[in-house]
């Protein structure tokens, strides 16, 4: 939801976002991104799903 309203500020004019701000952005939600696909990756157990499912 708050990218949304990022983005939505930008479009309307009611945010005047500099492309500093943007790039640090999107390195942070990057960073976040890259986080949670570890975690996910590390979580995430194939064998024992398929195991179950016989």
């Amino acid at each position: 939801m708050p990218i949304l309203s990022l983005f939505f500020g930008q479009a309307t004019g009611f945010l005047v976002l500099g492309p500093s701000f943007m790039m640090g952005l999107s390195a942070a939600i990057l960073v976040i991104d890259y986080m949670v696909f570890r975690v996910a990756m590390r979580v995430f157990q194939r064998e024992n799903i398929l195991s179950q499912s016989r």
